[in-house]
């Protein structure tokens, strides 16, 4: 028995899917939102602003911090989708061949993202031309405070907050909804493939024959070759996330509102939890796959069909522990990934810290 499906794998489906026309229109459009975010952040601390935004927002650092987020996550999410994920975008957008069971996939999907999108869009009109202003004017005293439905008033508090709109529209509805739905797909895409491999692989196993178990490891080899591949891929994600909650704790605070931090507090713990969630996963998936092979050619051995060596050799080089260590080990992103934690942990605990403070204040 020969197994062809060895030949597939995830990292050379990636690279045969590399297309520089196409990254380079990404590209392009990273360039362009980063211009527009300048472009929005200038008017609304510089020649739109007030002395309230001013105060608030930090004025010109804030300015700095706030374009310093685009220039970090801009960057991030194309190398994202353009070297994680391109068949995934390129699927996003109508590029590429899709099957029919990767179009279901992708209905869902954009039915996802339009409630994101409705959902997201509503919150940023309500914050930005009915909600802001209103929370911007209640910072100053009712003597300084300017009057409603007046210029004053107007260029104050109103005016900073429409051309913030801009800003907020392209890294939050734009890059941060397009971004979670490639993302969203790609799990439902990539899980697919890794439980049809699975069940491919017992299919197998509970077929072999006593000339085909070398045929069998080769297989099985490839199987763990993928796994490795897409546990790094997957490695690499939650590094940019550490990475960019790391720098939300530590320099974009001052420009967060209260809601801003304390979704970055939740998204930090959403992170660390998805991350240890997709360890444990991925290690029972496999522990349960290899005690289904493991017992297969042990009984195999019983009945004398195989040499016990083999069954030997499968279960020093693929038992559980060995793969665990196997992938981490050749995936440096999931160092990393232990290192930023580590260095996000101590701002971390020092904004929760803030935020209790600041309850118990307004408590009392």
């Amino acid at each position: 028995m020969i197994f062809n499906s060895s030949n597939f794998s995830f990292c050379q489906e990636i690279l045969s899917h590399q297309d520089s026309a196409f990254n380079k229109i990404i590209i392009t459009l990273g360039v362009v939102i980063c211009a527009l975010n300048f472009l929005s952040l200038w008017l609304a601390y510089k020649k739109f602003t007030s002395k309230r935004w001013r105060i608030s927002f930090k004025g010109t650092p804030g300015m700095i911090l706030e374009f310093s987020r685009s220039c970090i996550m801009i960057p991030a999410v194309i190398f994202l989708i353009t070297q994680i994920f391109p068949i995934e975008t390129k699927h996003f957008f109508g590029f590429g061949d899709i099957s029919r069971i990767e179009k279901s996939f992708l209905n869902h999907v954009y039915m996802y993202a339009l409630l994101l999108f409705i959902f997201g869009m509503s919150y940023m009109i309500v914050l930005h031309f009915f909600k802001g202003h209103k929370q911007l004017s209640e910072l100053d005293d009712k003597a300084s405070r300017s009057k409603k439905n007046s210029i004053e008033y107007y260029r104050n508090y109103k005016r900073p907050y429409r051309y913030y709109f801009i800003y907020s529209f392209n890294t939050f509805i734009l890059i941060g909804i397009t971004t979670v739905s490639v993302l969203s797909y790609a799990f439902l895409r990539r899980r697919h493939m890794l439980l049809f491999y699975r069940n491919e692989i017992i299919d197998a196993i509970n077929n072999i024959q006593p000339d085909s178990v070398q045929d069998f490891f080769v297989f099985y080899k490839s199987f763990i070759e993928n796994i490795i591949c897409i546990s790094g891929q997957y490695a690499r994600l939650y590094l940019l996330l550490f990475l960019l909650i790391l720098f939300e704790l530590k320099a974009g605070w001052i420009t967060l509102s209260h809601g801003g931090g304390y979704g970055t507090i939740i998204g930090f713990v959403l992170t660390l939890v998805a991350l240890i969630l997709t360890v444990l996963v991925g290690f029972f998936y496999y522990e349960s796959l290899y005690n289904i092979v493991s017992s297969k050619l042990t009984y195999l051995e019983r009945i004398d069909s195989i040499n016990s060596s083999l069954v030997e050799q499968f279960q020093d080089r693929y038992n559980s522990r060995q793969i665990f260590f196997q992938t981490i080990n050749r995936n440096l992103a999931f160092y990393l990934c232990f290192i930023v934690i580590f260095f996000t942990a101590k701002p971390f605990l020092k904004r929760i810290d803030e935020y209790v403070k600041t309850r118990i204040d307004i408590s009392e």
